[in-house]
C-alpha cells in the first residue's frame, strides 16, 4: 500500500516538476528570445512629428501604455537614441545600461510596439562624450592623452556602424541617423586628433551603412554654420540641434531661433538635400536634477511651455519637422505643461 503510494506521490512531483521547468523555459524565452519584427507602417513621412526617448527608461510591462502615451501627443515618428562613448579616441562603446539589460532587445520591443501604432521609427546615434567624460562636465585626464591611430579609428567605426545598421534592418525601421552629432566628433570624440578627416568620414560611413539598410540615412550636426564645411550629398536627410545657452531669455527666443534656420539654409543648396529636420532640441526645467554642465537654459515648467510655444509658431514653415524631448533625460517634457503645447501643434501640424 505504502509502496503504491510512493510511486504515484514520485510520478506527481515528477509531471510537476516537467510542468514548472516548461514553464520556466517559456517565461525565460518571452524575457530573452528573439522579438519577432513588426512591419513598419506603409506610409512616407511629408512633416515630422518626433520624439526622442531613451530605450534604457522603458521597461517591457509599460510599453504598450508608453508606447501610447507618444501617440497621443501625435507624433508619428519615435527616435529611440543610442548613446556612443569613444574610449581612447579610437574604440566605439555603446552605452547599454544596466549589466542585464539587453539594449538591442529592448530597441525590438519597442520598435514592434510602435509599428503595430501606427508610427515610424528612427535608430539615431547620439554623439555622447569619450569614455572618460563624466557627469558634471569635468573631462577626466585618465584616459590616453597621447596621438591616436586613424586608420584603427576608422575600421572600428565601420565595424560600429554595420553593426547597428543590421539592427536598424531587422527591425524595419524608417530611417538610421549614424550620427546625430557628427562634427562633435572633432572635439568631444577625440579630441581635434582626426578634426582634418572627420568631413570626408561621414561619407565613407554612409557608403558602408548603405551595404546592410535599405531605408533612409541621415546624418546630424550640432551648431548648422558646421554643416558648411562637410560633404554629405547622399544622405537622404540632415537633423541639427538647437540648444539654445543659458544667457538667452524668453522674449530673445524667436529672434534666435530665426537666426538659427537662416544658418541652415545654405545646407540646401550646397548638399542639394531637401530635408532638414530640428533633430534635438530642449530647455531643463527639472532642476532637481540638473548636472553642473552646460545643459543651456534651465527654466520653470512653464518657461519650458513657453520655449515650444516660441519654437513651434516661428519654425513650423521653414522646417521639414521636428523631434522633441519627450523622455530624454534632463531635458524630458513628459507630464509637464509643455507637454500639452507639443500635443497641440503636433495635432495642428499637417
Amino acid at each position: 500500500m505504502l509502496r503504491k503510494f510512493l510511486i504515484r506521490f514520485s510520478g506527481t512531483v515528477l509531471v510537476l516538476a516537467v510542468i514548472a521547468g516548461l514553464l520556466y523555459g517559456w517565461l525565460w524565452w518571452a524575457d530573452h528570445g528573439p522579438v519577432k519584427a513588426v512591419a513598419k507602417p506603409d506610409y512616407e513621412i511629408s512633416y515630422y512629428k518626433g520624439v526622442n526617448i531613451v530605450p534604457q527608461h522603458y521597461e517591457d510591462k509599460d510599453l504598450e501604455k508608453s508606447v501610447r502615451e507618444i501617440k497621443d501627443i501625435g507624433a508619428n515618428i519615435i527616435a529611440l537614441n543610442v548613446d556612443l562613448r569613444i574610449k581612447d579616441q579610437e574604440t566605439f562603446v555603446i552605452e547599454t545600461g544596466p549589466p542585464d539589460f539587453d539594449l538591442k532587445r529592448q530597441i525590438a520591443i519597442l520598435v514592434a510596439e510602435a509599428h503595430r501604432q501606427g508610427m515610424q521609427t528612427e535608430l539615431r546615434i547620439v554623439g555622447g562624450w569619450p569614455e572618460s567624460y563624466e557627469a558634471g562636465g569635468k573631462q577626466l585626464l585618465g584616459s590616453n592623452p597621447g596621438s591616436a591611430d586613424y586608420d584603427k579609428f576608422e575600421r572600428n567605426a565601420t565595424q560600429f556602424q554595420k553593426e547597428w545598421a543590421k539592427v536598424a534592418e531587422r527591425n524595419d525601421m524608417y530611417q538610421f541617423t549614424i550620427f546625430a552629432e557628427v562634427d562633435g566628433l572633432k572635439t568631444n570624440f577625440t579630441r581635434g586628433f582626426f578634426e582634418d578627416k572627420i568631413p570626408g568620414f561621414s561619407k565613407k560611413m554612409l557608403s558602408e551603412v548603405r551595404k546592410h539598410y535599405q531605408g533612409k540615412i541621415g546624418i546630424g550636426f550640432l551648431p548648422p554654420v558646421q554643416v558648411l564645411s562637410y560633404d554629405i550629398t547622399g544622405f537622404d536627410y540632415v537633423e541639427i540641434s538647437l540648444y539654445l545657452g543659458k544667457e538667452f531669455k524668453n522674449a530673445e527666443y524667436q529672434d534666435e531661433f530665426n537666426s538659427f534656420v537662416d544658418n541652415v539654409q545654405p545646407v540646401l543648396s550646397k548638399s542639394r538635400i531637401n530635408t532638414v529636420i530640428l533633430g534635438e532640441t530642449g530647455v531643463v526645467s527639472k532642476t532637481e536634477t540638473v548636472h553642473e554642465q552646460d545643459l543651456g537654459i534651465v527654466v520653470t515648467p512653464e518657461g519650458e511651455a513657453d520655449y515650444y510655444q516660441d519654437l513651434f509658431s516661428t519654425l513650423k514653415d521653414r522646417l521639414d519637422g521636428f523631434y522633441t524631448a519627450f523622455e530624454y533625460g534632463d531635458l524630458g517634457y513628459r507630464g509637464e505643461p509643455a507637454e500639452k503645447i507639443v500635443k497641440r501643434w503636433y495635432k495642428e501640424l499637417k
